[in-house]
């Protein structure tokens, strides 16, 4: 039998081992250029590799693909946005828990629409939203842990759905909602991505234990592990990784056709995306 310190050694052995296999099969993405931002809270891009962030009061700032400053907005009053989403181009979506109001820009970030959720007919506490086909958006409702789907146009409630129903074991710590093509994603913190169809019936979950918020690129769903992006295909299961550096604490993600755009306590850096990735 190996003695306690021949079995340490062989065990440090073979994790350096597989360690540099990891290494070699997945090298380090490049860095291309960074910016320093204190607080950045929620990041998105749009399909001309626009990028979105933003700051804890409420500020909304947009650069291009290289890094260059574009436009910035400002709301009339100061709270946090808890939901960006700049996926729909023509149009950028904003919603204030804090405020239970959502706002719609245009893509010059001029303001298209502003309603509270006592302005669509809605009682109850709403922690997520996020817009959806047909002028709807998708809510999630913490009072009765619902997910409801209303048209902002005409107030009509489109879908209702008790969550605790749908996903009995679930803790329904929701961290976001995301429609894609027609597809739910609701993200719980810590344990999975559940995808529903658009009348919010259950189709498949995606074992991703995450606590730091998806992004969603055509079939792919991309997520932050352990020094690495991933990026899942939902409906093969294929699996592939990026592996990035340990320099910071990486707190948000976003994608672009060139770009892997990451945020951290300090601000955000933008990595050459990976051929095929």
């Amino acid at each position: 039998m190996p003695s306690n310190l021949n079995r340490t050694v062989l065990l440090i052995f073979l994790s350096l081992i597989c360690q540099q296999a990891f290494t070699q099969k997945n090298p380090l993405i490049k860095a291309i250029w960074q910016l320093e931002e204190h607080g950045i809270e929620r990041i998105d891009t749009d399909s001309r590799g626009n990028i979105f962030f933003t700051t804890p009061n409420g500020h909304l700032r947009q650069y291009n693909d290289s890094g260059d400053s574009i436009n910035f907005y400002a709301p009339n009053f100061s709270a946090g946005i808890s939901r960006l989403d700049a996926h729909w181009t023509v149009s950028v979506f904003l919603f204030y828990e804090s405020q239970q109001r959502f706002e719609i820009l245009d893509r010059f970030l001029s303001p298209l629409s502003s309603k509270s959720m006592a302005d669509l007919g809605l009682t109850g506490f709403f922690s997520q939203a996020t817009p959806g086909n047909n002028h709807s958006i998708w809510l999630y409702d913490e009072t009765d842990l619902s997910l409801k789907k209303i048209n902002y146009n005409n107030r009509n409630l489109v879908q209702e759905q008790p969550l605790n129903i749908l996903f009995p074991e679930s803790s329904l710590q929701i961290l976001q909602l995301i429609e894609r093509k027609n597809l739910l994603f609701v993200q719980v913190s810590n344990e999975a991505v559940y995808i529903l169809d658009n009348q919010a019936n259950f189709i498949k979950a995606i074992p991703i234990a995450s606590k730091i918020p998806i992004f969603i690129e055509s079939e792919s769903i991309f997520y932050l592990e352990n020094n690495k992006v991933l990026k899942n295909n939902f409906i093969t299961g294929e699996l592939a990784a990026a592996a990035i550096p340990d320099t910071y604490e990486f707190t948000g993600l976003a994608v672009t056709n060139k770009t892997l755009v990451l945020t951290h306590p300090k601000g955000l850096i933008a990595f050459a995306r990976p051929e095929n990735f």
